[in-house]
């Protein structure tokens, strides 16, 4: 007899699991063959060998008393065979549905959201598991998201949602029939909410308060003592956690449910009045990226400010100038109908990725003449751009060091592939016809050559600054322009001057990188600008006379600088 099998010692508990069911499978093999193999051996014992004549005729007197015997043997055997034929049939039929059993027994859970950026340390909480997660992380229902103080991370569902989490959020994501769900113990968060299914609204819960969406934007903070709602745009219910009272939050105002309270209305709000419905990001108008994106966040009434504020604006301040030529940004549209060509040569800094794919560039696209040598196609078809660095044309394909791209609809923080701080060229980028209209509907990018090195904070993802010393400003961070001056009163203040300055007082601006003068706006290449003395009809009826215009009429001594990027202090 053999030695019983047994598993190894080192076996997992699933390798442990398979073991058994093999086992079993070949127990019921064993005991079905096996029958037939004895029913067999029985029948090949019974049946007599061929004998002489002469054999056979000194046992005829025994020929009546064999044939009884022999016939009796045979429906032995046949009745042998009768019942092992039939269990061998039923050990099969078992085994296959064995099998069919195990590939079964765990079916694919699908995703309902996945993590579409994070910075900082962000974590998956999964079935009493926990992984670090990346960007891009599919999240499952009852999954818990858990970030660090530090850490941001935004939340993205197929049908548009986004949900930015911050300030040490821990929410887990919910959905059953279609409803989605957040469960949010503390935090902030920050949410764009598509329109939802009829009877199937978006609902916010936290211990004090739950919020019923059915498609809007709006923030909420939750503390240890209560939820705080603020509603930018649409209308939401906030109520009690068992959903009975309540109070509806529409745009513009803001709500507080406290323990052991009734959800109110504060009595005294202060909040930005709701503008005028936006057009969609097109060729001709609206801005690129969500409303709640940090892009296109209004800064709120009285920020906290960054300890440094003071030196890092004494730096900055000291001269302002527009950038409108050589390092200006060449902006290109494309469609379905643009041919595309493959960018064939591995990069040497940073991620490319649209390494040797095919993308669509208009024929005869053209650079800045700067050392850059960088454009930006807005691909309208696909609704992202392709940015490209020190870009060149090589007959029908296209060699470049290194670009990126995003979505022309999202948070405008989630870049595939790097800039210098991880941003895209069209982030904070001022165009053409915004200064044509003297509106900048957006924060401004901007940058500086007292950026520090090897530090960032949110929405930047990196840093080229060289500049240790005092005063010294990481990438990402946020300045602002003192909102309470009246800048239309300022003497021989210029249309260009007016529209950065309104749009610094209500967005404020990010410095996305080094330069070599303090302060640095950037701006679109006009089409028609020529060179240094010619930047295009446009600026110069505005008041940019030539590419390097220094902007001297903002008071750039009354910018302050925030702490973090929504203004918030903790």
């Amino acid at each position: 007899m053999s030695e019983p099998q047994i598993p190894p010692p080192d076996a997992s508990e699933d390798e442990r699991r398979e073991f058994g069911r093999q086992m079993a499978i070949d127990s019921l093999l064993n005991l079905a063959l096996g029958t037939k193999i004895v029913a067999e051996k029985k029948s090949s014992r019974q049946i007599p060998a061929a004998q002489p004549v002469s054999a056979r005729k000194s046992a005829s007197r025994l020929s009546s008393v064999r044939r009884r015997p022999a016939s009796g043997r045979r429906r032995r055997q046949t009745a042998a065979l009768s019942w092992a034929l039939p269990l061998l049939a039923a050990s099969v039929a078992l085994v296959i549905g064995i099998f069919a059993w195990q590939k079964q027994e765990q079916p694919a859970v699908s995703a309902i959201a996945s993590l579409s950026s994070i910075s900082g340390s962000v974590n998956i909480e999964r079935a009493q598991k926990t992984m670090v997660a990346t960007a891009h992380s599919e999240l499952q229902d009852g999954d818990r998201v858990i970030l660090s103080g530090d850490a941001a991370a935004t939340v993205a569902y197929a049908d548009g949602t986004r949900i930015s989490l911050s300030h040490g959020a821990t929410a887990v994501l919910k959905s059953a029939g279609g409803a989605k769900r957040m469960d949010m113990r503390n935090g902030e968060l920050a949410a764009s909410v598509a329109k939802q299914p009829a009877g199937k609204p978006f609902v916010f819960a936290t211990p004090f308060a739950r919020a019923t969406v059915v498609g809007t934007e709006l923030m909420i903070a939750v503390k240890s003592d209560s939820t705080r709602l603020d509603v930018t745009e649409g209308k939401v219910r906030l109520t009690l956690p068992d959903d009975t009272q309540g109070v509806d939050v529409s745009a513009g105002r803001t709500a507080v449910a406290s323990a052991g309270g009734v959800p109110a209305l504060l009595a005294v709000v202060v909040a930005v009045a709701k503008p005028a419905e936006r057009k969609p990001f097109s060729r001709s108008a609206g801005r690129p990226f969500s409303d709640s994106s940090p892009w296109n966040v209004p800064i709120p009434e009285n920020p906290v400010l960054d300890s440094n504020s003071a030196a890092i604006v004494g730096n900055i301040s000291q001269q302002a100038n527009a950038s409108l030529f050589r390092f200006a940004v060449p902006i290109y549209d494309a469609d379905e109908n643009t041919p595309t060509h493959k960018i064939t040569t591995t990069p040497s800094r940073g991620q490319t990725p649209f390494l040797n794919k095919d993308v669509r560039i208009p024929s005869g696209a053209k650079t800045n003449s700067g050392p850059n040598a960088s454009f930006v196609v807005l691909d309208w078809h696909a609704r992202r751009t392709w940015e490209f660095y020190k870009f060149a044309w090589k007959g029908q394909d296209v060699q470049c060091v290194g670009g990126g791209s995003i979505s022309l609809d999202e948070n405008g923080v989630d870049m595939l592939g790097s800039g210098t701080a991880g941003a895209s060229m069209i982030a904070g980028l001022i165009r053409v016809r915004e200064i044509e209209e003297g509106v900048i509907d957006h924060a401004v990018s901007i940058a500086t050559k007292f950026t520090k090195p090897a530090e960032f904070r949110y929405p930047a993802h990196g840093t080229d600054g060289n500049y240790s010393g005092v005063g010294a400003i990481s990438a990402g961070t946020r300045v602002q322009l003192d909102p309470s001056i009246d800048l239309a009163a300022i003497p021989g203040i210029t249309r260009a001057e007016l529209a950065i300055g309104r749009a610094l007082q209500k967005y404020g601006g990010y410095c996305v990188g080094r330069t070599t003068t303090p302060l640095l706006f950037n701006f679109e290449l006009a089409p028609d600008a020529t060179g240094m003395a010619n930047p295009g009809k446009i600026y110069v009826e505005a008041g940019l006379p030539n590419a390097s215009t220094e902007l001297t009429h903002v008071p750039w001594n009354k910018l302050r600088v925030l702490k973090k990027w929504d203004g918030k202090g903790d």
